[in-house]
């Protein structure tokens, strides 16, 4: 038994946590990622590499409380091109986020509105898709939604998180899988799952990580 001091500061722990998921929580996150990105335009602004480059953003947030109806939760928060997945105990694979690239839909007709086209490098009919200026050969990029890359700006590229929420219980997780477009490039979900399922038995997340890694790379050379 937790002795009485401990157990309140688990208790306000707890109470912080419900005020923060809140039906503001939405707007809170949405609010952080931007001015993420305001102080990267306030501090390297004449930075070349911040003109040209950026970063992805994947989170999940996992709230399991036996004590609260409300707080037992998996939220996914994506920015770009990375993607989680889950693995539930009967095996079965859940997406957690969308991509933000070229190929959906939605972001492909936000950038063409903006001016922007969508193909590949012109010296490859392989690879992902791309956004570029009309008749230019930058950005290049073949996401639409990153931290940095203010060069691309102008295109409707942005900082908006995707924000999913999922009831822990009725999605059973036995394993969360979160990488990048180097894994996702080359491995589908189903082989990303049969590499990573004997790692998971023998509780080595360090192989089952190396494992995935090495696949990858394996794919792209």
């Amino acid at each position: 038994m937790l002795p009485p001091q401990s157990q309140q500061s688990k208790d306000e722990n707890l109470e912080k946590v419900y005020k923060f998921m809140s039906k503001e929580f939405y707007k809170e996150i949405n609010q952080m990622f931007k001015d993420i990105n305001l102080k990267l335009h306030e501090k390297y602004k004449n930075n070349d590499f911040c003109l040209k480059s950026g970063s992805t953003s994947n989170i999940v947030m996992i709230f399991n409380d036996k004590k609260s109806q409300t707080l037992n939760k998996i939220i996914s928060i994506n920015l770009g091109d990375s993607k989680s997945i889950l693995i539930t105990e009967e095996n079965k694979i859940i997406e957690l986020n969308k991509k933000h690239t070229p190929n959906d839909l939605e972001e492909k007709e936000r950038i063409e509105k903006n001016g922007g086209e969508i193909s590949r490098v012109d010296w490859a009919d392989y690879g992902p898709l791309r956004i570029f200026y009309k008749n230019k050969p930058y950005p290049g990029l073949s996401m639409t939604r990153a931290f940095g890359n203010f060069n691309a700006e102008n295109l409707g590229f942005n900082t908006i998180p995707d924000i999913v929420e999922y009831d822990i219980y009725a999605k059973k997780p036995k394993i969360i899988i979160l990488a990048t477009d180097g894994i996702w490039q080359f491995l589908s979900n189903e082989q990303v799952k049969n590499l990573i399922l004997p790692y998971y038995e023998e509780d080595n997340i360090n192989g089952g990580i190396q494992k995935l890694v090495g696949s990858a790379t394996k794919m792209w050379e």
